[in-house]
């Protein structure tokens, strides 16, 4: 995905340095690229990312599931380029949302550990990462880009900012 994606950018005319953003999915394959190609990297955003222990247990059929332990993996392996911003936004969904039916009330209960797990592994990826920054938001689910697109928005706005006030490598 990472090379593909790079092949993309350059066939479209768009030169580096690149500000990525990856959101779900995304952020393991924005981190790969970013291990892959650390001097095309500007800055990242990742939008609450699918975490380095996502696992899933039908995968059958779904090439991009059935090729997921590899990307964890690679995702893993991945070092974020050196001296560039990283901002993380975590969606940590609250529990009562307006018109939420029962069903997804019981949902947003029984996930509670899951995410809590997931506000953890993020704290301690980034702990690694000098400058990074943890941005947890209480107003939106995992769906971040379609119920807080102003966070996602200003958040790149601000990647961007840092990244241009920051001498090239």
């Amino acid at each position: 995905i990472a090379a593909e994606l790079r092949r993309a950018l350059l066939s479209a005319g768009i030169a580096p340095p690149y500000i990525l953003v990856g959101a779900s999915f995304g952020g393991p394959y924005v981190r790969v690229f970013a291990g892959m190609y650390p001097d095309d990297v500007a800055g990242m955003v990742l939008v609450d990312p699918t975490t380095d222990n996502q696992r899933f247990d039908d995968a059958a059929g779904v090439p991009a599931l059935e090729s997921w332990p590899d990307t964890l993996d690679q995702s893993r392996a991945s070092r974020v380029p050196s001296g560039i911003p990283v901002f993380l936004i975590d969606a940590v969904s609250p529990l009562e949302v307006p018109f939420a039916t029962e069903a997804i009330r019981t949902l947003r209960t029984n996930n509670r550990q899951e995410i809590e797990a997931d506000s953890l592994e993020y704290r301690r990826w980034l702990d690694g990462i000098p400058g990074s920054r943890l941005m947890v938001t209480h107003r939106s689910g995992h769906n971040v880009p379609i119920e807080q697109p102003e966070l996602v928005i200003a958040t790149i706005r601000q990647v961007v900012d840092e990244a241009t006030l920051r001498p090239r490598r």
